[in-house]
């Protein structure tokens, strides 16, 4: 089996495409896609997934999943 990550046509994403990488078998961003790193999950994620928490001071930059689990 290939180590490159190869295109699953169902995780097509708004704004961008996703590949799952056949070894761990976990959604890896689109190589030409710009990306982030949350800073509380440690994931690398699409910068459609990125929020600025505001309400804390400096704000916060984190994932969306993140950014329900604050409330």
């Amino acid at each position: 089996m290939s180590t490159q990550a190869i295109l699953d046509p169902r995780l097509g994403v708004k704004g961008g495409t996703r590949y799952r990488n056949p070894k761990t078998g976990k959604l890896v961003p689109d190589p030409k896609e710009v990306t982030f790193k949350c800073k509380y999950c440690g994931e690398t994620k699409p910068l459609d997934d990125m929020r600025t928490l505001t309400r804390f001071f400096p704000p916060v930059v984190v994932c969306r999943e993140c950014e329900k689990k604050m409330g």
